[in-house]
């Protein structure tokens, strides 16, 4: 369960809600967390419209991730590679 809010020309308002389902594959120096993260996602966008007039829209819609969790001996943050399905994204990070 999340949230996430995007400001700009428009206001999004995005609540994901899923499961994630993984495993650690441990090997010498390092280990491999590969998951998939099926969810549903209720979006909510307020916007103005062509004429000048406040409107919104309600989405639901489905998405979800499959990544890598990679976590290297005496590296304390864990590298992540994800991508996302349904939602066009990809992301690279680190989690502390």
């Amino acid at each position: 369960l999340g949230a996430f809010l995007s400001v700009g020309h428009d206001v999004l308002i995005s609540v994901p809600l899923g499961l994630t389902g993984a495993h650690t594959f441990s090997g010498q120096g390092a280990s491999f967390t590969p998951f998939f993260t099926p969810r549903l996602v209720l979006d909510v966008e307020f916007f103005e419209d062509a004429v000048g007039d406040n409107d919104s829209d309600v989405d639901l819609d489905f998405a979800a991730d499959l990544g890598l969790d990679l976590r290297l001996s005496g590296f304390r943050p864990v590298i992540r590679f994800a991508v996302s399905v349904g939602r066009d994204a990809l992301g690279i990070g680190l989690v502390f």
